[in-house]
């Protein structure tokens, strides 16, 4: 998935975010300001961004992103307050997506694709259960955080990590040199003070052996 140039690879982004972050419609918080900037940078990464307020829209775009139309967009890049094991999507009661959900809806579609999770605390969970949810999704990796952290510093690091991807294929080999940048960039930066993420590789598949 994604095509290779000559500066790397050009791994399309299809990033869903919440229409509002603060409860309040006057805010313009948004990510969609640091996506145009990687596709005029001389990285030109393309980008499907699309407002989401709730649960319907969500689904509808997400069985989207599995559509062989798209799949130059390889990176699944979800926007939304978080808890553990969830995103919360809309306003009100019973705006929760659980991620055992996500997991459902996605079995078996994302071979060649990773999942990042901008939300709060939604990857609170234990590894064995992270890579469950690689093993039914076929999701090469995926990405958040552990506890609850600042929108910006988040954006900073998703920055980092959304570069770094176009560097390398979306396999175990490019996946394992990508982390290892990223904790080395984010060592330097001081970043990591205020985050505590997680980049989940799914597990080498096991080779058959013959009988």
């Amino acid at each position: 998935m994604g095509a290779k140039t000559r500066r790397g690879y050009k791994h399309g982004i299809f990033a869903l975010e919440t229409s509002q972050w603060y409860g309040n419609l006057k805010c313009r918080t948004s990510v969609r300001p640091m996506l145009s900037m990687l596709e005029d940078s001389s990285l030109k990464v393309p980008y499907i961004y699309r407002d989401v307020a709730v649960h319907e829209e969500f689904w509808h775009f997400l069985k989207k992103w599995t559509q062989k139309a798209y799949e130059n967009y390889p990176i699944l890049y979800l926007l939304f307050h978080g808890e553990p094991g969830q995103i919360i999507v809309g306003e009100g009661k019973n705006n929760e997506i659980e991620l055992n959900t996500v997991a459902e809806r996605l079995e078996g579609k994302c071979k060649g694709k990773i999942i990042i999770f901008s939300s709060c605390s939604t990857l609170d969970k234990n590894a064995r259960w992270m890579n469950s949810f690689l093993r039914s999704t076929k999701a090469e990796a995926v990405i958040g955080y552990r506890i609850d952290v600042d929108w910006m510093e988040s954006v900073l690091f998703e920055m980092l990590l959304l570069c770094e991807f176009q560097s390398r294929a979306l396999d175990l080999k490019g996946l394992r040199k990508s982390k290892s940048e990223v904790d080395k960039a984010v060592a330097r930066s001081g970043l990591k003070k205020g985050l505590d993420y997680g980049i989940i590789i799914r597990k080498a598949r096991k080779r058959r052996t013959k009988a």
